[in-house]
């Protein structure tokens, strides 16, 4: 997981990821924001694991709540791979199913781990 380095939800836990450019693809921008966030590239194609929606807080930008679909993939790293933080995070770390923290950003990524570790 990794840590936010701004608002919404700043310092708390959150899964990589991000927005999609325009007319970037789904696979694109996963391996973008990888790339971004963490310095690192998975090995082979990431598997989806499932979609789900959000709303995605207010701010200044927009004065109405936007809602999200949120796309989760399984990445499989390179066991030495060392995770950089950058970007918009500035912790990343890997935490076991049964041990989550407790601040996990956004509801969509709390259904998400919650549903995972239930499922193992």
């Amino acid at each position: 997981m990794t840590r936010r380095g701004i608002d919404p939800y700043k310092g708390w836990w959150d899964l990589p990821g991000g927005f999609l450019e325009n007319g970037e693809k789904p696979l694109d921008g996963l391996l973008r924001e990888l790339h971004e966030e963490l310095g690192v590239a998975p090995l082979g194609v990431p598997t989806l694991l499932g979609a789900d929606i959000d709303e995605y807080p207010r701010d200044d930008i927009a004065a109405e709540a936007r809602f999200v679909l949120g796309l989760f993939y399984r990445c499989e790293l390179a066991a030495d791979a060392p995770l950089v933080p950058a970007d918009d995070v500035v912790e990343a770390a890997w935490f076991p199913l049964d041990a989550l923290p407790a601040e996990i950003a956004f509801p969509i990524n709390r259904r998400f781990v919650e549903g995972l570790a239930r499922s193992v």
